[in-house]
């Protein structure tokens, strides 16, 4: 073999090494959940209701062939510091559970192993999961609620918390999640906007940026109407199965024709 030949052979096999190194997607982009591809995943969200304090980040709980369940908090979770912080599961909904009340009945999965990023917690095989309705991080040693999520079914596909200012001032914690043939956009108890009438919340295939009062709801898949300018809500669809050829999450006051709020899917 020549000197050119080798110099060749080499070069072909540094450019396949740097594909496989460089050239991967990367995972848990902003705005979607890094766990959006995992198989097994039974329950997850990303809407935590402050108690003492904030938490952020996305619990999933799934199950393996082997049919051992764990609850995961993702990369990015995130709460304050305490003592004696423990990952609960709560028969109390997130609305009625409070810090006398976070133990009662309650599985207690373990001691929260870190107050930043991911950790995970084995479920029993003998816990029946469809007797608890919240997920819980609660003080146990001065009986404080530090916050919590509804125990709720399906997979986290994308979830946020940035909108784009238009005629509404809106803000709060928004995720997109799959639940059987179902879509689900649930808004945070974080949630508000100013009110208007007939606020429709629906998924539209152009960026963000490219949203406006003439084509807010064109080709959009509508959801349904907001019940409330403030406070969590959902709504489901069965028109779609995933989020593909959707770039957007769009709230329009359609009587006046006025794009509300927009945001990234």
């Amino acid at each position: 073999m020549n000197t050119s030949s080798k110099i060749f052979l080499f070069g072909a096999a540094f450019f396949a090494a740097f594909l496989l190194v460089y050239a991967a997607p990367a995972s848990g982009q902003a705005g979607v959940s890094a766990n959006a591809n995992d198989a097994g995943v039974l329950y997850s969200s990303s809407l935590w209701k402050k108690g003492k304090e904030d938490i952020t980040g996305l619990y999933t709980i799934s199950q393996d062939e082997a049919g051992d369940r764990t609850l995961r908090l993702s990369d990015d979770f995130m709460t304050k510091s305490g003592p004696d912080l423990k990952v609960v599961l709560s028969p109390h909904t997130i609305e009625n559970v409070n810090a006398k009340t976070a133990l009662d009945g309650a599985l207690v999965l373990g001691s929260l192993v870190s107050i930043k990023g991911a950790s995970e917690y084995a479920i029993p095989k003998t816990a029946d999961l469809s007797k608890y309705q919240s997920v819980l991080i609660h003080c146990e040693k001065y009986t404080k609620l530090w916050g919590g999520a509804a125990l709720v079914q399906g997979q986290v596909l994308s979830r946020n918390d940035i909108w784009t200012k238009k005629n509404g001032k809106t803000s709060g914690h928004y995720e997109i999640a799959r639940d059987g043939d179902e879509i689900v956009i649930r808004f945070g108890h974080d949630f508000k906007t100013k009110k208007a009438p007939d606020l429709q919340v629906a998924l539209n295939p152009l960026p963000a940026g490219a949203v406006n009062n003439d084509n807010a709801l064109n080709n959009a898949v509508v959801f349904g109407v907001l019940s409330s300018h403030k406070g969590a809500q959902e709504w489901r669809s069965s028109a779609i199965k995933d989020l593909d050829g959707y770039q957007s999450l769009v709230i329009n006051c359609e009587e006046y024709t006025k794009l509300w709020a927009v945001a990234e899917v």
